[in-house]
């Protein structure tokens, strides 16, 4: 994302699930089955069409370089959630516990959420036997792993987060038109129009094999877990290879993992090679152990972020193991960071709160830190500007922005020269 919010929701949330109490409940734990993958282990139908053996249309928004969508549980609370990929388990995190108390849980089991961060793995609380509704597609039984509310991610924008129940069936993700489509069978259409890709999986979590050129020429092959809930366009495990370091040109940044703060570098690699769709000077984070945290059981070599799936029309086929790609209306843009060298993160009530400011950034130059919350930019109300248009005005280059911010009940204003920080 052109933000440096890179992060946000379950980027690093790992679908192995320990239940902590030893009750019979537990999650998915993927599998490089394809059939396996597809029905768990129910013989029940995991999902139904309302209608036609299709679901058109449903759409969503991008947040924070996240998708969300809207939906009901059973049938009567309406629900935000981030679609993500990197959650391979089935069933929905729910964020805030008072939804539990709106939906009359039992809770039957507790489990302990692992993923990248600093400060120890949360414990989610466990009922089973919801219903997910989106237009024209249910999704029943599923499980709910409802979060303590003193957690990082209580005041995102969105209620909770969904993976692998989703993609018992085909997926289709249209950047393009910003609207979700859900298919029995992958449309003959898709497959005579875009590339084909095997998957393998590893934790419930798609895994697709590319190519990185790094410094020196030097080419390696590498298994790229798919996660829309990454939002750089590369991330590479500094552990995985020998191979694999961080550029000399670099910056520090932090974001949130599920387990807290977590640290990581970005630079940029010269290429990245996914079939035959060949990308230059890509902006990559790369992540140490210590940032993956419990994640680190994933294995493989690295994240395909979001800002590079969005480049495409995204086609997850996860029954037959296939993803498709279609180049769409942003292939072949370049990437770069905000240029101000501030971290976003976008609250439930729509307000922008700088998360961190970039070490020697124009931003921290300026006097801005980390805390402050964003009151309007080039003198609009901030809440008023959308996320695409707040990520547009600081990708620019040379020009100056400049910001209102509130701290300590006081106002600020700081004029921003824009510039490439990596």
């Amino acid at each position: 994302m052109r933000q440096l919010f890179v992060l946000a929701s379950s980027a690093l949330l790992i679908a192995a699930l320990s239940i902590s109490n030893g009750q019979n409940v537990r999650a998915d734990e993927g599998t490089a089955n394809a059939g396996a993958r597809s029905a768990g282990e129910s013989t029940a139908t995991p999902f139904v069409f309302l209608g036609d053996e299709a679901a058109l249309g449903v759409p969503f928004r991008i947040v924070d370089g996240l998708i969300v969508f809207s939906a009901l549980l059973n049938d009567s609370i309406p629900v935000d959630l981030f679609l993500d990929t990197g959650f391979g388990s089935k069933g929905i995190v729910l964020f805030d516990p008072e939804m539990g108390a709106k939906l009359g849980l039992q809770y039957v089991a507790e489990v302990s959420l692992g993923g990248g961060g600093s400060e120890g793995a949360p414990t989610a609380r466990v009922a089973t036997g919801a219903k997910l509704s989106l237009p024209g597609i249910s999704f029943p039984r599923q499980q709910l792993l409802v979060m303590p509310g003193d957690q990082v991610f209580s005041d995102l924008a969105a209620d909770g987060i969904v993976g692998g129940s989703l993609f018992d069936c085909v997926v289709e993700i249209d950047y393009d038109n910003s609207v979700l489509n859900l298919y029995k069978e992958v449309p003959e259409s898709v497959v005579r129009s875009s590339e084909r890709f095997a998957l393998s999986f590893s934790q419930g979590i798609p895994v697709v094999e590319a190519e990185v050129g790094l410094s020196g020429k030097k080419t390696i092959p590498v298994k790229l877990l798919v996660e829309t809930g990454a939002g750089l366009p590369l991330f590479l495990f500094t552990y995985s290879h020998p191979a694999i370091s961080v550029p000399p040109h670099s910056i520090t940044a932090r974001s949130e993992g599920m387990n807290g703060t977590l640290t990581f570098s970005a630079g940029r690699v010269p290429r990245l090679k996914v079939g035959r769709f060949v990308f230059e000077d890509m902006v990559t984070a790369f992540m140490d152990e210590d940032a993956m945290g419990t994640a680190v059981v994933l294995g493989q070599n690295g994240f395909l972020g979001h800002e590079t799936l969005q480049m495409f029309n995204v086609v997850l086929d996860y029954p037959r193991a296939h993803m498709y790609l279609r180049p769409g209306k942003g292939y072949g843009k370049g990437y770069d960071l905000n240029m101000a060298g501030l971290v976003f993160k976008t609250s439930r009530d729509g307000t922008l709160d700088v998360f961190d400011v970039i070490h020697d950034s124009p931003a921290e130059r300026a006097g801005m830190r980390a805390g402050d919350l964003i009151v309007a930019i080039n003198g609009m109300n901030a809440i008023s500007i959308s996320p695409a248009d707040v990520e547009a005005l600081f990708v620019q280059e040379g020009k100056k922005v400049k910001v209102t911010v509130e701290r300590d009940s006081k106002q600020f204003d700081f004029t921003l020269s824009l510039r490439r920080i990596i």
